[in-house]
């Protein structure tokens, strides 16, 4: 159990730390740990719990540059997509999830690393509306909320300042219904429960060192360093 602490407090003190820097990924880089050790849904429950606190941390942190008229339609179309996701993920063959788990990260990884500077979306209602669904139902199935949202505000908003701001505050409301919906719904280990305590703390100490980052320099190389993970692990 000592060991499985000190691995969940590094992985989720570096997790936070990207977060706190990108703006996304919190989700993935747990997602590749947990369901080694947990099932699917109960590795959602720890991650969305965790998640909560730290994009709430962030969001108070640049709460005075959040762009309110850039979250409310992606905001909607992402809990209709979170609901059908966790209505579906439930249940789901351990065995299964992890290798869906698996192909979404390599996937995800692939795109980043290759073809995300090609691609560029204009930033209109539609592509916030199809962005929303699109970060619910990956944010449902795979707790990986996060690249389609990276897609549409990079695009929508210049200023990294304002960029962090909404799109943590973005996460922060969808990740509210999801931690709602796994609590009404699962009852983790006990073994879930004896790491939360670690894992906020070290989520806590992640983040400032995400923010003394973010001042300093633009963050690829943690990008890099991020999608290289993820196809590993995946």
């Amino acid at each position: 159990m000592e060991y499985l602490v000190i691995q969940t407090c590094l992985v989720v003190l570096f997790a936070a730390m990207v977060q706190a820097t990108t703006g996304f990924a919190f989700g993935i880089i747990l997602m590749m740990f947990f369901p080694l050790v947990f099932s699917v849904p109960e590795s959602m429950w720890i991650v969305n719990v965790i998640n909560l606190v730290t994009v709430s941390a962030i969001t108070f942190q640049h709460r005075r540059h959040i762009v309110f008229r850039l979250v409310w339609i992606p905001l909607g179309l992402s809990i209709l997509g979170n609901y059908i996701g966790l209505s579906n993920m439930i249940g789901f063959n351990r065995e299964l999830g992890i290798k869906i788990v698996g192909a979404a990260l390599f996937g995800l990884a692939m795109y980043f690393l290759f073809f995300s500077k090609k691609v560029r979306i204009e930033a209109n209602q539609w592509t916030a509306a199809i962005s929303g669904a699109v970060s619910g139902l990956m944010g449902g199935f795979f707790n990986m909320p996060g690249p389609p949202m990276v897609l549409y505000y990079s695009v929508a908003i210049k200023e990294k300042e304002q960029y962090i701001a909404t799109i943590q505050f973005m996460f922060m409301f969808s990740t509210i219904y999801r931690v709602f919906f796994l609590v009404n719904k699962i009852s983790p280990d006990p073994k879930v429960y004896t790491l939360v305590p670690y894992a906020i703390g070290s989520a806590l100490v992640g983040i400032l060192l995400g923010k003394y980052i973010f001042n300093k320099m633009s963050g690829d190389w943690i990008h890099k360093a991020v999608y290289s993970l993820m196809v590993l692990f995946g």
